[in-house]
């Protein structure tokens, strides 16, 4: 593999950890190290010390070391010995699914998600070979076709049994079961007063955490039942008829329908 560096850079509630995880398995059944290790944690969404890491191992000449990293922003079209893999999602979708995750409301998500037409907007003009454009339905639907399009894009090979064995060990049940397990761990050692990883918890807002998963990158409640019709049953006609005008012209050139 000649690639040294894969960067998953979305926008939030995009499957982001889920194509991480997916990744770093792929690289693990090809017996290769992927860096930095589970103890490198930076919870902040600008992360500074993930490019100075970045940045330190350029001249790394390993040839088993592939160095993985998650990041919500924009990166540059030029990073040197670098492939980027980011998902698009209908923003309805992701302006609900936010809404849950961080209790934030519906003004604020506006605000933000203008970020999210952006980034996709930059990435869709990125050289194909530098940057990979999944669909988040696509990885719902079909994850073992997803998977594929991940190693063609890394230039990597592992077996059908391998691609199989990756879905079923992070499909959205499993996924479930990782969420709970930690979820318990953490609470059980909360109240039997057990220090714990600073990192394994996270703030959102004021007076307000989810617990981390130091493996996975999975938190608390990262996993929804959430069905596409939602953004109907959640929000008012005239917040449905903003999203519209906003993301119209959007929805066209990534063909989402308008109405649905």
């Amino acid at each position: 593999m000649k690639i040294k560096n894969i960067w998953v850079s979305t926008y939030p509630r995009c499957a982001s950890f889920w194509v991480f995880n997916i990744i770093k398995e792929i690289l693990k059944t090809k017996k290769l190290n992927v860096l930095p290790d589970e103890n490198f944690i930076e919870h902040d969404d600008n992360k500074p010390k993930t490019f100075e890491f970045f940045n330190k191992n350029l001249k790394d000449n390993n040839p088993k070391n592939i160095f993985l990293f998650k990041i919500h922003r924009i990166l540059k079209s030029n990073l040197p010995n670098s492939k980027i893999i980011t998902v698009i999602r209908d923003p309805r979708e992701i302006i609900i699914s936010n809404m849950r995750f961080s209790e934030s409301n519906f003004k604020d998500n506006i605000k933000s998600i203008k970020y999210y037409m952006e980034m996709t907007n930059i990435y869709s003009n990125y050289k194909r070979d530098y940057i990979l454009i999944l669909r988040y339905e696509n990885i719902i639907k079909n994850p073992s076709q997803t998977i594929k399009q991940i190693l063609n894009f890394t230039e990597l090979e592992i077996s059908n049994e391998s691609i199989l064995n990756i879905v079923k060990k992070f499909n959205r049940e499993e996924n479930i079961k990782i969420i709970e397990k930690n979820d318990k761990k953490l609470t059980d050692n909360i109240m039997k007063k057990i220090p714990i990883n600073k990192n394994s918890i996270v703030q959102y807002a004021v007076n307000k955490y989810r617990f981390y998963d130091l493996k996975t990158g999975f938190q608390s409640k990262h996993i929804s039942n959430m069905s596409e019709e939602d953004y109907r049953k959640s929000l008012s006609k005239n917040e449905i008829d903003e999203i519209q005008l906003l993301f119209k012209d959007w929805l066209k050139i990534h063909k989402y329908p308008l109405n649905y």
